[in-house]
């Protein structure tokens, strides 16, 4: 993330680092930024904390008493109540009953994930150059598999 803000230019502070696929060491990872996370939330005051999977920044948010909203995509998602967040927000497709939490605290948009926070993206149309790829190649991208990714069960 922090090349693609870099490449654009985007302002942003980077708190903590990734911690591998290693469960003890994720979960040690989320509690060390989550304390990284302190100061800044405390000096900055949100009136709203804003993520797409930042488990670390709910986690804060929540000891701090901030409001969250959670941009998800993914229905079965679980955490324990310290990690889940105030609002959750997740597209139109899913839905309410295969959520995990009360749906009075469910917003829903149309499309994906995605469509909420890169509503005005432009593409690239130099980045296959720059990557070394051919236009007319076929590119696949893929996201981690859960188990390895955020906190994940073995």
């Amino acid at each position: 993330m922090c090349e693609l803000a870099d490449r654009k230019k985007i302002p942003y502070v980077k708190v903590g680092r990734h911690y591998g696929k290693n469960t003890a060491l994720k979960l040690a990872g989320l509690l060390i930024r989550a304390m990284q996370l302190a100061p800044l939330a405390m000096r900055e005051k949100p009136a709203l904390s804003v993520s797409h999977g930042a488990r670390s920044q709910i986690f804060i948010s929540n000891i701090l008493n901030i409001p969250s909203l959670l941009l998800a995509d993914y229905e079965y998602a679980k955490g324990p109540p310290l990690m889940r967040p105030n609002w959750e927000m997740v597209p139109s497709v899913i839905p309410d009953d295969v959520l995990c939490r009360d749906h009075e605290h469910i917003l829903h948009y149309p499309g994906i994930k995605e469509d909420a926070y890169v509503w005005k993206f432009q593409p690239d149309h130099g980045i296959l150059q720059e990557l070394g790829l051919s236009e007319s190649s076929v590119i696949v991208t893929v996201r981690p598999p859960r188990d390895r990714s955020a906190l994940s069960q073995p």
